[in-house]
């Protein structure tokens, strides 16, 4: 299921960027998150800008995990 991811690069002020075998590339912002019954534990949670191509990829990723299908065009040469 997990075959189609590439890569992963660190903060760079912007964000994180992402490589994804089926969309491309990927630059998301992260939230840590504490949960208050168990400072211990936390959760992080990935977004990308509204409207952004990253925001539409991700769409695309989403479409994929309900078990949709996405048609990716040819790139024109």
């Amino acid at each position: 299921m997990d075959d189609h991811r590439a890569s992963v690069a660190g903060p760079d002020g912007g964000g994180y960027r992402f490589t994804d075998g089926l969309v491309g590339p990927l630059t998301l912002t992260d939230e840590l998150l504490t949960l208050s019954d168990d400072p211990g534990k936390r959760v992080v949670i990935y977004h990308a800008e509204p409207g952004s191509e990253s925001a539409a990829a991700l769409g695309l990723l989403a479409a994929v995990a309900r078990g949709g299908t996405v048609t990716v065009p040819s790139p024109r040469t």
